[in-house]
């Protein structure tokens, strides 16, 4: 279970838990520690909270991506792996280039539209 508004955590998790939107989108382009898990935690506490989360994750989609662990021997990503334990609270967006480039167009290099993700 996730502790929310501890007097004894940081100042910045207290504040991350204030915010009016009841709607909140993360976005993360690595798939490697840490990260992959700030990310989700950012978006676990958030989903604790009662907020809807989106968790975007683009590692695939951007030209070029330093920070990425591709598959090995057909097993799944981290990304996907996280996507497993974390469903049920976060809802989880990893779309590939080509579903990419049908939500929002053709991608050019280091372009990428977050009002084409987000827009309904």
């Amino acid at each position: 279970m996730i502790e929310l508004e501890s007097k004894d955590a940081p100042m910045d998790t207290r504040k991350l838990t204030t915010y009016q939107s009841k709607e909140m989108a993360i976005f993360e382009f690595w798939n490697v520690t840490p990260h992959l898990e700030t990310a989700v935690e950012i978006g676990m506490l958030l989903a604790g909270t009662g907020k809807v989360v989106d968790f975007y994750h683009l590692g695939t989609v951007v030209p070029f991506n330093e920070c990425y662990l591709k598959s090995v021997n057909n097993k799944p990503t981290r990304e996907y792996k996280v996507k497993c334990l974390t469903s049920d609270f976060i809802h989880w967006i990893i779309p590939t280039r080509n579903e990419f480039q049908i939500m929002c167009g053709p991608l050019t290099d280091y372009e990428l539209d977050l009002a084409a993700i987000l827009k309904d």
